[in-house]
């Protein structure tokens, strides 16, 4: 159980024991209130010795030197930070300072619709940080190339969002210099009245927020990727394209995790919404095996005879662009990364298995389809109108399904044509 939670959330078993517990939170004023646990415990890993897990060892390993000792004069202490006490003040709220920071990764990265089929000069190369000081929240911004264009839409789309979702603006940014202190950065903050700060040189701990935030990020995405290439190979499943999907996913789920002392998600405190955890206690595997179905399940219905080669796909997150609760699964065949509505996850690498035991995957499906099958939409009437989601794309459809559906296009187009001549001889 601890292990498939790890797999899951990308953190320390101890810090999931900890969300397995009722917490008890104690107010300024002495209130006490009782709190249930965040995940629910089902075969006693709340209380278990916690295991040794090959994946986590091997994503907080560190480049360890040659063993080779060279003697160097103790440099002087660092000076004070000039914008600690900016950054430290009790009286701050949301959007009065926001760190941001980049990063920049030795792998390319594909983009995250489309095929995945860009030139490395179209790939992802790095990506900015942006950390809200007061609630933690990170917004994570890939970028192609790490110049002050670019930077400067990734800000406006996190200010965007930040006044969409919470009502509040940016007025402070805190960071290194860099792109940070280029003349366009700078004039942007200037139209939008806002004021900078400035790390000392070679001073990364005068923008601590940002920096450690960025190692947490990407430790989680390190144990997302190693665990898929533990667990799976074939189709380009472990490919180091994928890093920016992890970090998405990564970021994803921070936002939705309680603080350990507050029991406060950094989501809940800019936003100002109390939430009940369902995002985190529904999320899946990244990287896992999931089978995309054309259509709704019935209570109590089996899971529908279907080309399994065909509708086999890869969880990359969920969709940026649409509820939260729509998963974005990329096609092992084609590398198309859709949103999908009806999805049966196979968290355990279950379904991976030689070829040899291909007859065996009937009793997989259904092992999976009563607690991994999951629909996220559902008919919504308004107006005497009905709303039905968009269908899948076509590089999940057998050739008989693909003209079966132009066979329904051509036939509602006919239709639409009889009823505007009906409508025009009344």
């Amino acid at each position: 159980e601890l292990l498939l939670w790890e797999m899951r959330l990308g953190i320390g078993m101890h810090r999931i024991q900890r969300l397995m517990k009722p917490r008890t939170l104690i107010e300024p004023d002495g209130t006490v209130h009782e709190m249930p646990p965040v995940i629910k415990s089902m075969h006693g890993g709340a209380n278990c010795e916690v295991p040794v897990s090959s994946c986590t060892q091997m994503s907080f390993g560190k480049r360890k030197s040659t063993g080779a000792r060279v003697s160097k004069v103790r440099p002087p202490p660092p000076p004070p930070d000039e914008n600690a006490e900016i950054l430290r003040r009790p009286d701050l709220s949301v959007g009065n300072v926001v760190c941001c920071d980049q990063y920049e990764c030795s792998k390319v990265g594909r983009l995250e619709l489309g095929y995945g089929r860009e030139a490395e000069k179209q790939c992802y190369t790095g990506g900015t940080l942006y950390v809200e000081s007061v609630s933690g929240f990170i917004w994570n911004r890939n970028q192609v190339s790490l110049g002050a264009a670019e930077s400067i839409l990734g800000k406006m789309e996190f200010e965007d969002w930040l006044y969409d979702n919470a009502g509040k603006s940016v007025s402070h940014y805190h960071s290194d210099n860099g792109i940070f202190a280029s003349k366009e950065w700078r004039k942007h903050c200037k139209v939008k009245l806002q004021t900078q700060s400035f790390s000392g040189v070679n001073a990364q701990h005068m923008n601590g927020k940002a920096e450690r935030n960025i190692g947490v990020i990407m430790s989680m995405a390190r144990t997302f990727l190693i665990n898929v290439s533990l667990s799976w190979t074939g189709n380009g499943v472990n490919s180091t394209r994928l890093w920016p999907l992890a970090v998405n996913h990564a970021v994803w789920i921070h936002n939705r995790l309680p603080d350990p002392v507050t029991g406060i998600t950094p989501l809940e405190r800019i936003t100002g919404m109390v939430s009940d955890h369902r995002d985190l206690q529904r999320t899946h595997v990244w990287g896992c095996p999931v089978f995309v179905l054309a259509d709704k399940l019935a209570n109590g219905q089996k899971l529908p005879k279907f080309d399994r080669r065909k509708r086999r796909g890869q969880f990359m997150g969920f969709s940026a662009h649409h509820s939260s609760k729509v998963a974005m699964v990329r096609n092992l065949s084609t590398g198309h990364i859709s949103p999908v509505w009806d999805v049966v996850f196979d968290d355990k690498f279950t379904s991976v298995f030689h070829s040899k035991f291909e007859k065996k995957i009937e009793e997989v499906w259904e092992d999976l389809l009563p607690t991994s099958y999951e629909s996220y939409h559902e008919k919504e009437e308004n107006d005497d109108e009905f709303y039905f989601p968009p269908p899948l794309h076509q590089c999940w459809l057998t050739e008989d399904e693909l003209r079966r559906r132009q066979q329904l296009i051509e036939d509602s187009k006919d239709r639409m044509k009889q009823k505007e001549k009906i409508d025009a001889i009344i």
